[in-house]
């Protein structure tokens, strides 16, 4: 990914799905974790190293056309060397694409995959019968609905009111407010949020829109210029201090992948994928 837009390539004299648009992609060799194979599939076509630390699995699709196979399917963000087709007789083109508005021709199962990425539909049976039928969503996809039912007993004064916020963004589309609840430490009068999803959720790309927000603290509201802060140091100190003082966020980082007794330079590595944004109080 690069400013949003996921890098594709154009089939060529393969044999198959050839003036086709698909992401990186391979099949493991003998002996390969799927990580180590994304390494090497990404240095053969493109000309790029990956750490593995900058490898994120976003979604795995059990796919079923001539044969049956399992895809995963990785996220980066970040890499070492210049972007270039390694192997022009297999491709012909490379190109960056919004996920939003992909080219006719990319490959169904690529433009699925990348369709589930922008959804948070993390797993998905494809090809058996109707497609899409037995997609099933993350936690943050389940969120969404929970997040409304927070939010309207929150202004019951029902909830979690001790550690929880309401953060009222500006919808970047439609210019209508959207309230999110999320949990909060507060520092020296700045209050701090995490966005669980990294640059991804929906109510950190409305403030990176319109960074002017509303926020209420139990009885208090008032308004707030929003920081996204993106320093791994400072995000990574951040999650530190939460997992400290939350069994939820201890509990929802190990669901994740990073268990409670995980080593400092393992929660950078789960850092990479997070941020934060600092809520200043404003006099408006």
């Amino acid at each position: 990914m690069r400013e949003e837009q996921v890098l594709l390539l154009r089939r060529y004299h393969t044999g198959y799905e050839d003036g086709k648009y698909s992401v990186v992609a391979g099949h493991l060799e003998a002996g390969e974790t799927v990580t180590q194979a994304a390494q090497r599939e990404a240095l053969e076509e493109v000309g790029i190293h990956i750490q593995p630390r900058d490898l994120r699995v976003v979604g795995v699709m059990q796919r079923k056309s001539n044969d049956e196979r399992v895809d995963f399917f990785f996220e980066c963000r970040q890499w070492q060397g210049e972007l270039s087709n390694r192997e022009p007789g297999k491709c012909d083109q490379l190109a960056w694409f919004s996920p939003g508005a992909l080219p006719e021709n990319a490959i169904p199962y690529v433009r699925r995959a990348i369709e589930n990425y922008r959804r948070g539909v993390f797993f998905e049976e494809y090809g058996w019968g109707m497609a899409g039928a037995t997609a099933k969503p993350t936690l943050y996809h389940r969120m969404r609905g929970l997040n409304r039912r927070l939010a309207a007993n929150y202004a019951r004064r029902a909830g979690m009111r001790g550690f929880v916020l309401l953060l009222t963004t500006t919808g970047r589309k439609t210019g209508t407010p959207r309230t999110t609840p999320l949990q909060y430490d507060e520092m020296d009068g700045v209050l701090y949020v995490a966005s669980a999803r990294g640059p991804r959720a929906d109510w950190y790309r409305n403030l990176q829109a319109e960074p002017r927000v509303q926020v209420q603290v139990g009885e208090r509201r008032f308004a707030a210029l929003a920081e996204p802060i993106n320093d791994l140091a400072r995000v990574a100190g951040f999650l530190e201090q939460r997992r400290r003082n939350s069994a939820l966020i201890r509990l929802v980082m190990w669901f994740e992948g990073l268990p409670p007794w995980a080593s400092r330079p393992r929660l950078e590595a789960f850092a990479r994928s997070k941020t934060i944004v600092a809520l200043h109080p404003t006099s408006d």
